[in-house]
């Protein structure tokens, strides 16, 4: 493998502009699966220091330099972020922010504390001893101790900026594996540059060249092939289709961790949109869809309102446009492809012909920023580019449950706007379709830092818990 100057992606510690084959990729997990072999050992000043010790110092460093606006990572951020995107300034500094805080050492404090349970297992060589007068069936001699997966590959195709991305990649540092990510091309260079922020922290190497950046087609089976049977774990955060493909192309034997974009949506009583809509449930249900990127997989698809009356959907559809409208003009969702104007304006010519028809009700702006559909066919029906926005109504929460068995175990995310006692009851049974997070209308996004997703704890999923006897 030869390096050179001209920088498009990098592995391991090396800069390359090549075309990802075969016989590359072979190259990359092999010297990943050696980087496994070598134990971390952490030297300061001071002397050697855990391992878990060194890299909350090293990335709460870290987490400080994406605070300061002035940061020239940062900036150089904002300004591809300005150039490819044409999101508001203060919906990029918003994210920008929200990178720094995945790496903030009082995050991944909480994370570790909720997810492994005490810091001691990622102290002292990893080990956490029982003693004998607190667990009677123990003795000195025996601990349980964590153990990184050792290679996780992160698919992350078809996410665009779903920033939750570079989350999950900070979890991989902190449980000390050794991490590719395969990441979209138009995604790649903010990608570079927070690992540029990594390398400008760690000058001995000891992080920043156990990192791979790499892009290739997603159906490219010749180089697929090379990273899915090999011994690895894989985190996978794309759509579901995608996910099907991986799940029948990894290595019998690998671990293949399902992150993937599974369904969310709103569910409303009508009573409570009379006579007028709350203003939070408006601004909620706006900022859920105008910072899709922020929020994804947690943006709603559709909003059920459970209500014989069908006036109160057409009510929340005028009212949700007016607040989209002063929403996106302060935080613009950006720009959009020729090919993704096509798919919405597909779906707008099936709306509109809905309407023709009876059966429905086109509201939307000029440009694409957003779509608004309500539709009298209660069935649930995916977002176009997580831009449209479908309002729904059942005439009971016996119905919608019928409607919703066929989603069972691939809803990411309920939000209500529900009476106490009618979301006790609710969640009760929306419960048993395999809902893994509830959260009032416009927080879905917020308390994530440190809480399940799909119902899993990434740090558990990316170690091995080890329990080692007395021999």
């Amino acid at each position: 493998m030869k390096k050179i100057l001209n920088q498009k992606f990098v592995a391991l510690g090396l800069e390359y502009d090549t075309h990802i084959n075969r016989g590359f990729a072979e190259g990359i997990i092999e010297e990943a699966l050696e980087k496994v072999k070598i134990l971390y050992t952490y030297k300061d000043n001071r002397g050697y220091i855990s391992h878990i010790d060194f890299l909350l110092r090293f990335l709460q460093n870290v987490s400080r330099a994406w605070a300061d606006p002035e940061y020239h990572i940062r900036k150089k951020a904002r300004e591809f972020l300005l150039e490819r995107t044409s999101f508001s300034l203060e919906m990029i500094e918003n994210s920008l922010d929200y990178i720094s805080s995945r790496c903030s050492r009082e995050l991944l404090s909480e994370k570790i504390i909720l997810e492994l349970g005490n810091f001691d297992f990622l102290r002292n060589e990893s080990k956490k001893k029982f003693e004998y007068d607190k667990y009677e069936n123990f003795c000195d001699s025996k601990y349980i101790k964590i153990k990184p997966n050792g290679v996780v590959l992160h698919i992350c195709s078809g996410n665009k900026l779903y920033f939750d991305i570079i989350g999950n990649w900070v979890t991989g540092i902190v449980t000390s594996n050794i991490n590719i990510l395969k990441v979209d091309s138009d995604l790649l260079p903010l990608f570079l540059l927070f690992l540029e922020s990594i390398k400008e922290f760690d000058p001995s190497g000891i992080i920043w060249t156990n990192q791979a950046l790499l892009f290739w087609d997603d159906y490219d089976d010749r180089v697929s092939d090379i990273f899915l049977k090999s011994d690895l774990a894989i985190l996978f955060q794309g759509k579901k289709d995608l996910l099907d493909y991986y799940n029948t192309a990894y290595k019998l034997g690998s671990k293949l961790i399902d992150y993937s974009m599974k369904y969310s949506f709103s569910i409303i009583e009508g009573k409570d949109l009379k006579p007028d809509i709350p203003s939070d449930v408006i601004n909620g249900l706006a900022m859920d869809i105008c910072k899709w990127n922020q929020k994804t997989p947690y943006s709603p698809h559709v909003v059920y309102i459970i209500d014989k009356d069908l006036k109160t959907s057409h009510q929340l559809i005028e009212s949700l446009f007016d607040e989209m409208i002063a929403v996106c003009e302060e935080l613009p969702c950006g720009k959009l492809s020729f090919d993704e104007k096509v798919e919405i304006r597909k779906i707008r010519e099936t709306a509109r012909m809905m309407q023709v028809k009876g059966e429905g009700r086109l509201v939307c702006p000029e440009d694409f920023s957003f779509t608004l559909i309500l539709d009298y066919n209660p069935a649930f029906k995916l977002s176009c580019l997580n831009r449209t926005l479908y309002i729904k109504r059942v005439s009971n929460f016996e119905s919608l449950m019928e409607l919703l068995l066929p989603l069972s175990g691939n809803i990411a995310s309920v939000s209500l706007d529900l009476s106490d006692k009618t979301r006790k009851l609710w969640v009760d049974k929306l419960l048993k379709l395999g809902v893994k997070h509830f959260s009032h209308i416009g927080k879905a996004a917020e308390l994530l830092n440190a809480l399940p997703r799909n119902g899993l704890f990434l740090m558990r999923e990316l170690s091995d818990f080890i329990y080692v006897d007395d021999y």
